[in-house]
């Protein structure tokens, strides 16, 4: 919230002196490449951007995962628009949409180096089971390469992240303010505003109703926009050649599987949301039924009474073995689609795989068909 240098920072900073310095001497021109998640992304940023110009020049990638723009900060704590600039070419964002941290201080034009939002597995908050905050939300195939939205594959999670960074904004506003809009007025400084807020009070409600609103629009709006593409890729396949035609059939299977993944999912949660509502009926009708019959116990025998309900309990008017079995087999169902998308997911792979080699073979036999043509022409 407030731009500040951090102190794991300032850490990454010294301990990134030590090790240059002994790779300078060691391995000349070597280059040390650079991560973090979350806190250790600012930390490996700013840590990095105290360096001095050189010392830059010993630093390879600086790829992080889930972390805020630090850039207000970086200029604060007085680095130089020299050194933004090399980082600007060295630093590559992966962020959550979905994610508060990822999406702070980015409710702007001006960001530090590139950022990719990532098409994460599930639409959660970062407060959720499983949190958009968590690494586990990536999909990355076996050579390192994240599955991420562009303006032309699943372009709602772009929005996604404007939104939520905007949302952020607002609210971090409204922190600072101590809004009276919100019954914030009596409230003093920053620290007691945000106790408020994660306590539970107006504004956090607000804050978390809003957040949900955006995660459930994009899930409209991703379902919507495969659904339409789907047919679109199909017929764009039919008439492709080449690289193009791996490029769209791959684009096709990395659709259809986010898809049946997404859609499957919330099949399943709403027939569990049904089989429960219906076993909760079930035992609001027993108990109403036993209360009353044992409300009327005044005008029969305690004997008579319990005859009467003695076949109307709980276990005996409700299955609880086939329910059980039931959500069973949703969950199995559940993980057979799950496998299913993630071999479709590894199928781009191997498609892509085979076509490399199908290239590397026909280059082979093209080179070979030169060479005898050239030896035939040589003989004539």
């Amino acid at each position: 919230m407030h731009d500040e240098y951090i102190q794991q920072g300032k850490l990454v900073e010294e301990a990134l002196h030590v090790k240059l310095a002994e790779l300078r001497e060691k391995a000349p021109n070597a280059k040390l490449n650079m991560t973090g998640h979350s806190l250790g992304s600012i930390a490996s940023v700013q840590g990095a951007a105290h360096l001095s110009v050189e010392e830059l020049q010993q630093i390879g990638e600086i790829v992080v995962f889930n972390g805020p723009d630090t850039l207000k900060s970086l200029r604060k704590s007085g680095v130089s628009e020299e050194v933004i600039q090399i980082l600007n070419e060295k630093v590559t964002y992966y962020v959550n949409p979905f994610d508060i941290v990822s999406m702070l201080n980015r409710n702007t034009d001006e960001q530090l180096g590139k950022v990719k939002v990532i098409v994460p597995f599930n639409f959660s908050t970062t407060f959720g089971t499983p949190s958009s905050h968590d690494f586990g939300e990536y999909r990355i195939h076996s050579d390192g390469k994240i599955l991420e939205a562009t303006e032309d594959f699943f372009p709602a999670y772009l929005k996604a992240g404007e939104k939520l960074s905007k949302l952020l904004n607002k609210y971090i506003e409204l922190i600072k303010e101590g809004n009276s809009k919100f019954g914030l007025d009596k409230i003093g400084d920053t620290a007691e505003v945000l106790l408020t807020l994660v306590n539970g009070g107006l504004n956090y409600s607000k804050f978390m109703e809003e957040y949900q609103a955006i995660i459930d629009e994009t899930k409209e709006a991703v379902i919507a926009w495969g659904h339409k593409n789907i047919p679109i890729l199909q017929a764009a396949i039919q008439s492709a050649t080449g690289a193009k035609k791996i490029e769209l059939r791959s684009r096709l299977l990395l659709c259809i599987s986010h898809l049946s993944r997404i859609e499957s999912d919330e099949k399943v949660k709403l027939m569990k949301n049904e089989l429960e509502n219906y076993r909760q009926q079930v035992k609001e009708v027993v108990e109403k039924a036993n209360h009353e019959a044992y409300h009327a116990g005044a005008y029969l025998g305690r004997n008579e009474v319990s005859q009467l309900v003695s076949q109307f309990r709980f276990s005996m008017v409700w299955d609880e073995g086939m329910f059980s079995n039931n959500v069973d087999e949703l969950n199995r169902y559940i993980d057979k689609i799950y496998r299913f998308s993630d071999k479709l997911f590894t199928s781009v792979e191997t498609l892509e795989d085979i076509d490399r080699k199908q290239s590397e073979i026909f280059k082979v036999v093209s080179n070979s068909s030169f060479s005898l043509n050239s030896y035939k022409i040589e003989r004539g």
